[in-house]
């Protein structure tokens, strides 16, 4: 069987036709719906060879006959003649293969999403290397299931498609034998020939020029071993002008390469680092409504309300919103409940597999007399997948079997077909088959030990053996399935492997945190507040793990991960007030409020921190008000569906405790349109006894609530602002509210031409008293305001009626001053 296919001209032409009838273009062909790469869709309509497996997505998409598009002669041998016509044999190969490894980056589920920001600071850091020839190397990180693999096939395709000297991309999904051999298996899996990768850059760089090394989940095959033999295979590529790009999950990159100075000394400035984000609401919201279009038949109405109904539940519910900003938990959540679209509220990742199990794999989807035998085959052979890929890992987890390892029997054969056909299962090439994402082979592995006798021994037996310190890390995979399987263990067996854990160490320590608030049960979130004192005694990296679990905590376990974030705000060291300050302000919006204050917790443990001697108490304290207010008001409220009165009173008492940038939060809450006037009024009457502070955005919010709160006060008249809008400009208030009056008074000149008149006049009369030469300043600034938010044209016909005569020779600067400003407005219109 060919593995490449080439259209012919007749069957580019057809397909042309089938892209006009369906109102696609070759672009939106490879982008809206991620058949394949832009490349790849490039060359199908060049005539170039296309991977039999692409080639024949494209036509099924666009509703054609393959065997009517291509062409009748061996993709192959064109694509070996073009490329041997152009370059080494070497690199010909290397094309090829790197070629193949393209193909299995393409996302599995969801359809392409272009990160076009992401893209371009990735390209930007490789161009570096490439063209402005600095040693480069740069790490792709983000949590396992955030599209790291899809962006560096988006990279390898610009590089490609940019003439890029030479371009490698490997895989790691079969490698390695031992550190040591790591140099010479990448240069085998690149190339085809078993030598270092160090020396066959050498060569490629030396026949074509400065190249970029793509390696995609390096994180598979990281151990401690490999750190130093890493460290000098990077040294020898920048040595001779490779560019080296490589995927790896955050995690993983902290815990093997920490500290970084020496895990890539001699070349750290040259680590330039690129986080992939998560989603975005947008990005959430144009992924599943492409997945319901395509994978689910939907509708586009129907598609876009089940796109917005999942951004409006995760906006209520932090931890769903933990998966819907994942591609791959996305797609996920897609599958299981596009089609109804009733979505689990409180859902966390471990349910989300959970259910993904029971409802896509114990269960047959098609209607068949056997399909409950096939549902219970579907679920055996997951579970002796998952079998042989754990015994097979040793130092790293192996992520594939070979079709030979299969003796399977009819009902078995039909189930690992609809397993293929479901997604569960895919091919790598080579008889390889694997799960769709690592994540589903760990969950599957702590599956295996709960749901069989003999994972019962083994679980029992890993268990044992990480027990002993020596153990701890010797299989670092390991604690991803242990936090699997602490979600799907009773309630009294979590307990007590809990306690037979070595939680001094990171590992254990992580696994424990984030498998306890995504237990179901309330109560199960009771092991962060055994673990607080151990990571206040065992430094920043503890705490920061409680902080991070704290913040995406499902909403049942709210009020325990309170008290320890409480906790953290008052015993932390500075390193990590901000971070705590942070959590802090998110989870506020969320915590229930009938029987306690949680702001006036949170202000309290601020205030009462227990910080070091040398440390600036006050200076600490300020900016964590400031970060607490700030992700208070970012944050939708939950509970309360607006700002509770308790809140507002907290912050009134403790407002002149704050800094700038917390006073300007403060009052951007009391200008939210739901609060009372009354409180705004008592907030009002309060920060009028003190002076303002100069930051910029606390004098914006001053001047916003003073404008709101006028009319009503000067139509009461029983306030220090009188009974007019000039008794309000004039009233005297401490240092730096003239300002803000004056500005709140100019805003209201804009609607009414009497008061702006007043003011212009008496700017600019003959004689005026003591009294008015104090006023003038606050005039000036009024008029000016005025022009600025809508008035140039008013203020301009006021002047052009004015007599020069009449006008003092003192206040012709002032009136010079004016004419500029409008000009200035109109130049911006």
């Amino acid at each position: 069987m060919k593995r490449s296919l080439v259209a012919s001209s007749e069957g580019i032409k057809r397909a042309k036709v089938a892209l006009k009838r369906q109102s696609l273009t070759q672009k939106a062909l490879a982008e809206e719906f991620a058949i394949a790469s832009w490349t790849t869709v490039s060359k199908f309509f060049n005539g170039k060879p296309v991977d039999r497996h692409l080639f024949l997505e494209i036509c099924e998409r666009l509703d054609l006959d393959w065997q009517d598009i291509a062409a009748p002669f061996l993709a192959e041998e064109q694509e070996e003649k073009e490329i041997s016509a152009e370059i080494s044999p070497e690199l010909a190969a290397i094309q090829r293969n790197s070629l193949c490894a393209r193909v299995a980056l393409d996302p599995y589920i969801l359809p392409r999403i272009n990160r076009q920001d992401l893209l371009k600071d990735c390209l930007t850091a490789i161009r570096r290397g490439v063209v402005e020839q600095k040693r480069r190397v740069v790490p792709i990180l983000g949590a396992a299931g955030y599209g790291k693999s899809t962006i560096l096939g988006s990279i390898y395709d610009e590089l490609v498609q940019a003439g890029t000297a030479w371009v490698g991309l490997v895989r790691c999904n079969d490698l390695i034998e031992t550190a040591e051999t790591f140099a010479p298996e990448i240069g085998e899996k690149l190339s085809g020939v078993k030598e270092s990768i160090v020396e066959i850059a050498v060569r490629l760089h030396s026949q074509h020029g400065r190249g970029v090394l793509l390696i995609d989940t390096l994180d598979l095959v990281l151990e401690k071993r490999l750190v130093p033999v890493l460290r000098n295979i990077l040294l020898r590529l920048l040595e001779c002008g490779t560019t080296v790009v490589f995927t790896c999950r955050d995690a993983d990159f902290r815990d093997f390469f920490e500290p970084y100075h020496e895990s890539f000394a001699g070349f750290h400035e040259s680590i330039e680092r690129c986080q992939v984000p998560n989603f975005n609401t947008e990005e959430v919201r144009e992924a599943a409504r492409a997945f319901c279009q395509i994978e689910l038949k939907q509708t586009p109405a129907g598609a876009t309300n089940f796109a917005q109904k999942i951004v409006s539940l995760s906006t209520d519910s932090k931890s769903l919103a933990d998966i819907t900003c994942n591609p791959l938990l996305l797609a996920l959540l897609c599958k299981l409940f596009g089609e109804d679209g009733n979505v689990p509220e409180d859902l966390t990742v471990s349910q989300l597999y959970q259910m993904y199990w029971d409802l896509r794999i114990a269960i047959s989807r098609k209607p068949r007399a056997d399909s409950r035998r096939i549902g219970m085959a579907k679920k055996n052979l997951c579970l002796g997948l998952a079998a042989l890929m754990y015994h097979a890992s040793e130092e790293r987890l192996r992520d594939f079997v070979y079709e030979t390892q299969l003796e399977l029997d009819e009902v078995e054969f039909l189930a690992y077909e609809e397993l293929f056909s479901d997604g569960v299962l895919q091919e790598l090439g080579a008889d390889r088959v694997s799960f769709f994402h690592q994540t589903f082979l760990e969950y599957a592995i702590a599956r295996y030990f709960v749901s069989t006798p003999e994972g019962e021994i083994h679980k029992q037996q890993i268990l044992n053996h990480l027990q002993q310190q020596q153990n701890a890390y010797a299989q670092y995979f390991i604690w991803s399935v242990i936090r699997q399987l602490l979600n799907l263990v009773n309630v009294e067996e979590f307990h007590h492997i809990a306690n037979s854990l070595e939680i001094e160490k990171l590992s254990p320590f992580r696994t424990l945190v984030f498998a306890s608030v995504s237990r179901i049960e309330p109560e199960s979130a009771n092991v962060l507040l055994k673990l607080l004192p151990h990571a206040l005694q065992l430094g920043d990296a503890y705490q920061e793990i409680l902080l991070v679990a704290a913040a995406g905590a499902p909403n049942r376990h709210i009020e325990t991960v309170w008290l320890v974030v409480l906790e953290l705000l008052r015993e932390t060291q500075q390193t990590l007030i901000n971070k705590a300050a942070e959590v802090a302000g998110e989870l506020l919006a969320r915590v229930p409020t009938p029987n306690i204050n949680p702001m006036e917790q949170a202000l309290t443990a601020v205030i009462n921190r227990d910080v070091q001697a040398n440390s600036n108490t006050n200076d600490i304290g300020t900016k964590a008000f400031g970060t607490l207010m700030k992700n208070y008001i970012k944050t939708p409220k939950i509970w309360q569906k607006g700002v509770d009165e308790n809140v507002l009173n907290s912050l009134k008492a403790s407002y002149f405790s704050f800094g700038g940038n917390a006073r300007a939060y403060v009052l951007q809450l009391y200008c939210m349109p739901d609060i009372p006037m009354a409180l705004q009024k008592e907030i009002l009457m309060l920060i009028i006894t003190q002076p303002v502070s100069e930051i910029g955005k606390e004098k914006e919010n001053a001047i916003e609530l003073l404008q709101r709160l006028l009319p009503d006060l000067i139509a009461s008249g029983n306030s220090i602002f009188g009974n007019s809008w000039l008794e309000a400009l004039y009233a005297q208030l401490p240092k730096g509210w003239d300002v803000i009056q004056a500005t709140a008074v100019g805003h209201q000149a804009v609607h009414q031409p009497e008061l702006l008149a007043v003011l212009i006049n008496k700017l600019l009369q003959k004689n005026y008293s003591p009294d008015d030469t104090q006023h003038l300043r606050r005039h000036y600034i009024a008029v000016t305001e005025a022009i600025k938010t809508g008035a140039s044209s008013s203020v301009a016909s006021i002047l052009l009626d004015k007599s020069l005569i009449d006008i003092p020779n003192n206040r012709l600067s002032t009136i010079s001053s004016m004419i500029r400003e409008i000009v200035n407005q109109a130049d911006k219109t």
